[in-house]
């Protein structure tokens, strides 16, 4: 994937995982609206430049990398990452979907352990599988 062309943005696709992730996590206490409005989604727009952005944050494995289970790297697939997040000083995980000149959001979740983290790139797998099928719900775009 390379970045978009001078003057063209790639879509940022939310999805009804994305959706649903993020109110569960309002609900839970995790984030908080003001989270959302001034941490991630500026690092969100910044997937509009396509992939992978320019930007130096996202030269940092701290902060994206693909999406891994053990040593195999799910192809396509990729994490945002978010370290001592709100009130409750949470790591935060986004994963994230490439297509050719758009990037799709998946599913938002707070790490707990690496079993649960190996838990949510199983379901990142089912998603692409499904998104590649055409059988997600497109909620709208950044």
């Amino acid at each position: 994937m390379t970045a978009a062309a001078p003057g063209t943005a790639w879509d940022v696709v939310i999805t009804e995982w994305t959706l649903d992730s993020f109110l569960r996590l309002l609900a839970r206490g995790v984030l908080s609206s003001a989270d959302y409005r001034g941490v991630l989604r500026p690092d969100l727009v910044l997937l509009q430049q396509g992939l992978p952005p320019v930007d130096p944050k996202f030269q940092a494995h701290a902060f994206w990398s693909p999406a891994k289970q053990g040593s195999w790297v799910i192809r396509g697939g990729y994490k945002m990452k978010w370290h001592q997040l709100g009130a409750l000083q949470v790591e935060l995980r986004l994963a994230v979907m490439a297509l050719p000149g758009q990037v799709l959001l998946c599913e938002c979740y707070d790490r707990r352990s690496p079993a649960h983290e190996r838990r949510k790139l199983a379901r990142l797998k089912t998603q692409m599988n499904l998104i590649a099928a055409g059988r997600y719900t497109h909620r709208g775009k950044l």
